[in-house]
Protein backbone atom coordinates (compact mmCIF):
# COMPACT_ATOMS: atom_id res chain seq x y z
CA UNK A 1 0.00 0.00 0.00
CA UNK A 2 2.63 2.86 0.74
CA UNK A 3 4.74 1.72 -2.23
CA UNK A 4 1.65 2.25 -4.26
CA UNK A 5 1.52 5.28 -2.91
CA UNK A 6 4.50 6.54 -3.48
CA UNK A 7 4.54 4.94 -6.65
CA UNK A 8 1.06 7.21 -8.05
CA UNK A 9 2.97 10.31 -6.72
CA UNK A 10 5.54 9.72 -8.79
CA UNK A 11 3.82 9.25 -11.60
CA UNK A 12 1.51 12.17 -10.84
CA UNK A 13 4.28 14.19 -11.53
CA UNK A 14 4.92 12.78 -14.40
CA UNK A 15 1.58 13.55 -15.76
CA UNK A 16 0.45 9.91 -15.42
CA UNK A 17 -2.04 8.02 -13.79
CA UNK A 18 -2.80 4.38 -14.13
CA UNK A 19 -5.20 1.82 -12.68
CA UNK A 20 -4.82 -0.31 -9.37
CA UNK A 21 -4.62 -3.44 -12.19
CA UNK A 22 -2.04 -1.47 -13.97
CA UNK A 23 -0.31 -1.33 -11.04
CA UNK A 24 -0.81 -4.85 -10.42
CA UNK A 25 1.55 -6.02 -13.32
CA UNK A 26 4.75 -7.54 -12.55
CA UNK A 27 8.12 -5.32 -12.18
CA UNK A 28 9.20 -6.91 -15.86
CA UNK A 29 6.28 -4.55 -17.60
CA UNK A 30 7.45 -1.24 -18.00
CA UNK A 31 5.27 2.25 -17.74
CA UNK A 32 4.66 2.26 -21.28
CA UNK A 33 3.11 -0.96 -21.50
CA UNK A 34 1.10 -0.72 -17.89
CA UNK A 35 -0.68 2.90 -20.08
CA UNK A 36 -1.43 0.31 -22.64
CA UNK A 37 -2.60 -2.03 -20.96
CA UNK A 38 -5.54 0.50 -19.30
CA UNK A 39 -5.97 2.00 -22.69
CA UNK A 40 -6.05 -1.39 -24.88
CA UNK A 41 -6.44 -4.94 -23.10
CA UNK A 42 -8.80 -3.44 -20.46
CA UNK A 43 -10.66 -1.90 -22.82
CA UNK A 44 -10.91 -5.27 -25.06
CA UNK A 45 -11.08 -7.47 -22.23
CA UNK A 46 -15.00 -5.29 -21.22
CA UNK A 47 -15.53 -5.66 -24.53
CA UNK A 48 -15.25 -9.20 -24.78
CA UNK A 49 -17.20 -9.62 -21.39
CA UNK A 50 -19.63 -7.67 -23.01
CA UNK A 51 -19.84 -9.83 -25.59
CA UNK A 52 -20.27 -13.04 -23.68
CA UNK A 53 -16.48 -14.61 -23.33
CA UNK A 54 -17.48 -17.32 -21.35
CA UNK A 55 -13.61 -19.73 -21.66
CA UNK A 56 -10.13 -19.28 -20.70
CA UNK A 57 -8.95 -19.64 -23.39
CA UNK A 58 -10.81 -17.05 -25.09
CA UNK A 59 -9.41 -14.74 -21.97
CA UNK A 60 -5.98 -15.77 -22.92
CA UNK A 61 -6.20 -14.99 -26.52
CA UNK A 62 -7.78 -11.62 -25.62
CA UNK A 63 -4.82 -10.92 -23.40
CA UNK A 64 -2.67 -12.63 -26.31
CA UNK A 65 -3.78 -10.34 -28.94
CA UNK A 66 -4.29 -6.86 -27.04
CA UNK A 67 -1.44 -7.16 -24.67
CA UNK A 68 1.61 -8.60 -27.00
CA UNK A 69 3.24 -5.28 -25.85
CA UNK A 70 3.41 -6.16 -22.18
CA UNK A 71 6.18 -9.15 -22.37
CA UNK A 72 7.82 -8.13 -26.23
CA UNK A 73 8.95 -12.23 -27.17
CA UNK A 74 7.01 -13.86 -24.70
CA UNK A 75 3.54 -15.17 -23.79
CA UNK A 76 1.83 -12.39 -21.94
CA UNK A 77 -0.80 -14.71 -20.19
CA UNK A 78 1.50 -15.24 -17.04
CA UNK A 79 2.18 -11.85 -16.47
CA UNK A 80 -1.19 -10.50 -15.98
CA UNK A 81 -2.96 -12.90 -13.75
CA UNK A 82 -2.96 -10.00 -10.46
CA UNK A 83 -3.70 -7.45 -12.43
CA UNK A 84 -6.54 -9.09 -13.65
CA UNK A 85 -7.78 -10.20 -10.57
CA UNK A 86 -7.43 -6.76 -9.70
CA UNK A 87 -9.80 -5.84 -12.58
CA UNK A 88 -12.37 -8.17 -11.69
CA UNK A 89 -13.20 -6.40 -8.73
CA UNK A 90 -13.96 -3.30 -11.09
CA UNK A 91 -17.59 -2.38 -12.50
CA UNK A 92 -17.69 -3.82 -15.88
CA UNK A 93 -15.18 -6.73 -15.54
CA UNK A 94 -17.16 -8.98 -12.73
CA UNK A 95 -17.45 -11.71 -15.25
CA UNK A 96 -13.61 -12.20 -15.29
CA UNK A 97 -14.31 -13.82 -11.52
CA UNK A 98 -15.79 -16.75 -13.32
CA UNK A 99 -12.52 -17.50 -15.78
CA UNK A 100 -9.72 -16.78 -13.27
Amino acid sequence: EASSSIYRSLLATLGIDVSDSALALPDIVDLDARVGFDKTLAPALRDALTEGLASRAALEDVVRTHGANLTPGSDPVPAVGDALRVLAGVEGFEGLNALL
